[in-house]
Order: C-alpha cells, then structure tokens, then sequence
C-alpha cells in the first residue's frame, strides 16, 4: 500500500496525474466590450461588444464578431431588429426586411409593416418594396 501511494505522489509530481481542468469556454477568450471587427463571446450578452456593437457570427461566419448596430443590409443575414438598416428582422428566415423602394424578395418581405409589399413598381428593375 505504501509503494502505490509512494507511485501515485510521483507520478503526480512528474507530471502523470489527473490534468488540470482547462477553460474552453468563449468567455476565457475574449473579454467584455470588444471593438468593432473584433471576435467576441455572445456568453456575455449585451457586454460582449461595445456600445452600438452586438456580437454574432453572420454571413457564414463561425466566429461570432462584433457588428455594428443597423449595419446589416437588406436581404442579409440577422437574428434581431437592432442589427438591419431596415430596423426590420424576418427573424422566421433570418434575412433583414428591405426598405421602401430597394430591391426585395417575397419570402424576406419589407419593413414598413403591413402597408408596403414586394413586388414589381414601373421604373424599376426586379421586385422592390411599393
């Protein structure tokens, strides 16, 4: 019984033992009130970024950055209101809303609620919110 204690006490000490725990979350990465462009951690909410800045991962990302508020443009990806120049999220298929007169697709829609729609306006080429 000593000889296995004496082993395990070696082993320990040269290194053989249990590992220590490592951090592997986002959090231990990156810290709060990251800048625009900057990777981020969305585990800390709104602190991720700074201010005006949300943290995700658009546009077939996969490492969430730091976004500016309302930068998103139409008919790109988004997950919040906040995040389109629109101010409008289809949040069904994760596209920002067009605005009145820009080029649109059906399934996105347009912001404006229900007084505008997509489709085809003389003058311009392709649907557009009217």
């Amino acid at each position: 019984m000593n000889r296995l204690i004496a082993a395990l006490g070696l082993a320990v000490l040269f290194g053989c033992g249990p590992a220590e725990p490592q951090a592997t979350d986002c959090k231990s990465k990156y810290p709060v009130s990251q800048q625009s462009s900057m990777p981020c951690c969305p585990e800390w909410g709104l602190d991720a970024c700074g201010a005006n800045l949300f943290c995700a991962a658009l546009d077939g990302r996969t490492q969430p950055t730091c976004y500016l508020d309302h930068s998103k443009a139409d008919m790109t990806d988004c997950t919040e209101d906040s995040q389109c120049q629109s101010a409008f999220c289809n949040k069904s298929v994760g596209k920002c809303r067009s605005q009145n007169f820009r080029p649109c697709a059906a399934n996105i829609g347009c912001s404006g609620g229900s007084n505008w729609a997509c489709g085809t306006t003389p003058g311009y080429d392709g649907p557009v919110c009217h």
